[in-house]
């Protein structure tokens, strides 16, 4: 079966940017001294993977606490991930920029939790003891969409606080009955610990389709969960998406932690792959290739059971503890299931096509993504072009490079 020359495109969409971080988080904050107080410990919970301008953001967050009068430390806030342990946490944050020397204070984890009582259908809220022990919490979170859930409320503040904050054994508790559960008990979750007083503000960022820092928004924590309905809201409408519903091939140059909290973003390519969850019905792609694991991911491969050939490449790269931690926590398994293992990404790309039920072998639908967070630039076969041709939004160029080196390997991107 012959691989055919694919194009690059571009993909165009509104890109507000914040050009200025910090000044915008010195803005948002300025009403917010009298919750914070003098002399009080204050948490800053950070965590999530891939946001942009986090280190920023985080250093600007903790040097307007300092000018209150306050002594703020950050503290992990990632649910399962670094395999749930102290050093694999710590080392996360260093990923994302986030130090002692950096910030100018403290950095913590702590895999321990305080059981708070609660009256909801939940049981027991659990809440990160570093966190809890200090006299205020200030949470920073990117809103956007949940790789599994759908809803008002998806990835954003109360995710954070409900199991973010919740370390791992919340974070298994609340994924242990399916995603109906999880959808409502994040909120719920998230309440139960707000009723504390413990919650003083966050922060919420938005970002553009291009990955960029688009909007960032201070919420005190009454107010957080109707702006965070309003932000992610707005999250989708800037939320970068393939050109077209339905592909044989999808090649992706890099998956990892940083890009998606799956690896590979499932909205992204439209599949759940979840036993007893419903899929998602667009787009439609028969068979994925996952080429690289990014560095940044830290060998985290948790969701790569989304594809369905990898490289050895990547296969080398996977640390095999953290990925299984993170699906087991999740109760999903099926989500580290390896793809078929092959050793170049000709072979990966040859054996996706032949394996793709109702695949034209004359006109082939495949296209290239450097990863699924970046959709402005992308390489379509010609049975795609003719598709997306004259489309809104869409440029198409001349260029026509190589796919791969002579080793079999995907070209630069």
């Amino acid at each position: 079966m012959k691989i055919p020359d694919l194009i690059k495109v571009r993909q165009k969409w509104p890109r507000p940017v914040l050009h200025d971080c910090e000044a915008k988080v010195e803005e948002e904050l300025a009403g917010f001294r009298n919750l914070v107080g003098r002399n009080r410990k204050i948490a800053v919970a950070v965590g999530s993977r891939g946001i942009a301008d986090i280190d920023k953001i985080a250093g600007a967050a903790v040097r307007f606490l300092k000018s209150c009068g306050a002594s703020p430390f950050i503290v992990a806030a990632m649910g399962s991930h670094g395999g749930g342990t102290v050093p694999g946490q710590l080392h996360m944050l260093e990923g994302y920029g986030i130090t002692e020397a950096s910030m100018g204070v403290p950095v913590r984890a702590s895999v321990e939790t305080v059981e708070l009582p609660s009256d909801s259908f939940l049981g027991k809220v659990r809440i990160n003891s570093l966190a809890y022990g200090a006299d205020g919490i200030v949470v920073i979170n990117r809103i956007k969409k949940h790789t599994d859930i759908h809803g008002e409320i998806e990835s954003g503040l109360l995710k954070m606080i409900a199991i973010g904050l919740g370390n791992v054994r919340q974070a298994e508790t609340l994924h242990a009955n399916g995603l109906e559960y999880l959808k409502k008990s994040i909120p719920v979750a998230a309440r139960e610990i707000i009723k504390t007083g413990k919650i003083l503000f966050g922060l919420g960022i938005i970002e553009n389709a291009y990955g960029d820092t688009a909007s960032i928004g201070a919420v005190t924590a009454e107010e957080m969960e109707t702006a965070e309905k309003a932000m992610l809201r707005q999250s989708k409408k800037w939320t970068a998406r393939l050109p077209v519903r339905e592909v044989d091939v999808l090649i992706i140059d890099k998956g990892g932690k940083d890009i998606s909290g799956s690896c590979i973003e499932t909205n992204v390519i439209g599949r759940m792959n979840l036993r007893g969850e419903s899929e998602l019905k667009s787009p439609r792609v028969k068979r994925i290739v996952v080429s690289d694991l990014s560095e940044k991911s830290q060998g985290n491969a948790a969701g790569i059971g989304l594809a369905d050939f990898i490289t050895r490449k990547f296969f080398n790269k996977i640390d095999f503890a953290p990925t299984y931690r993170n699906c087991i926590s999740c109760y999903f398994p099926e989500r580290a299931l390896l793809p078929l293992v092959m050793e170049n990404d000709r072979e990966a790309v040859l054996n996706a096509m032949e394996s793709a039920r109702g695949l034209d072998p004359n006109a082939p639908r495949i296209v290239r993504i450097q990863d699924t967070l970046h959709l402005e630039e992308l390489y379509v076969s010609p049975a795609v072009l003719e598709e997306i041709r004259g489309k809104k939004g869409v440029e198409i160029t001349d260029e026509k490079p190589a796919l791969f080196d002579s080793e079999g390997n995907l070209s630069e991107f």
